[in-house]
């Protein structure tokens, strides 16, 4: 078990925007947005574990747990939005929709390894601090926010970052 901190980002009615797109569109539109979104997460120590349809989950904290993991991953997060404002601007400019997004992330307690069989094996992260940003990245919907963290990245972080309590989420 490792201590990480995780990162979910997701776009928001990716569905509804992909409709109105080419299928050589939606892939153009993806692979800019992530690299976007990835950079952001390698220029800020994280990995990217993976790519789930239009989201993206990143780790902080793995192979090598940091004391600043939770620190690294809200300032990913934060830039993130930075990124996201200047490519939605050129976008604009070329007559494209806005993407929008939402972001969960939790730090907590995983299992690493590889995961899969002996012709596919993936590395990646499992548990509940997995489910965790997972969860609070879809209730970045319901409650109309760009960002949410669980009380155990905010126990580690709340002094460096402007934050406010949304609700006890179950």
């Amino acid at each position: 078990q490792l201590p990480v901190s995780v990162l979910f980002v997701d776009i928001r009615n990716f569905t509804g925007l992909s409709e109105a797109l080419s299928a050589a569109e939606v892939v153009e539109t993806l692979n800019e947005y992530f690299q976007l979104m990835g950079g952001s997460v390698l220029d800020h120590g994280g990995i990217v574990d993976k790519y789930i349809g239009d989201a993206v989950m990143a780790v902080f904290g793995v192979p090598f747990p940091a004391e600043d993991d939770a620190h690294r991953v809200c300032s990913c997060a934060l830039e993130m939005f930075e990124l996201l404002d200047i490519w939605n601007a050129r976008r604009d400019t070329e007559g494209l929709q806005p993407i929008r997004m939402g972001i969960g992330i939790n730090t907590g307690e995983v299992v690493a390894g590889n995961i899969g069989f002996e012709k596919r094996m993936e590395y990646t992260v499992i548990g509940d601090g997995v489910n965790l940003s997972s969860r609070m990245e879809g209730a970045t919907k319901a409650y109309k926010t760009h960002i949410l963290i669980t009380e155990f990245t905010y126990d580690l972080v709340h002094n460096d970052f402007h934050t406010r309590e949304v609700d006890c989420i179950r």
